[in-house]
């Protein structure tokens, strides 16, 4: 079985999908329409709140790609905080 190296992206002009605070999970979206995950811990330990996380907003994050799978590596922005 191959293993599948990450790789780290910094990626412009996304925006936050959505945010389930009970659930403590979200997406942002890239304009090319994939999704990214970022859970709770990940948005908290960058300095962010699930409140910053309000659909539509414009970011600036990293993201890493395993595969298919992207997961939020940073977060440098976000529209109103």
């Amino acid at each position: 079985m191959t293993k599948q190296a990450k790789v780290t992206v910094k990626f412009f002009n996304v925006t936050v999908k959505f945010f389930n605070a009970e659930e403590g999970y979200g997406f942002f979206q890239c304009p090319e329409g994939q999704d990214i995950f970022v859970h709770l811990t990940d948005l908290t330990s960058f300095g962010f709140t699930p409140e910053d996380m309000v659909n539509g907003s414009p970011a600036i994050i990293d993201y890493e790609a395993n595969g298919d799978q992207k997961r939020t590596a940073d977060i440098h922005y976000i529209a109103g905080k």
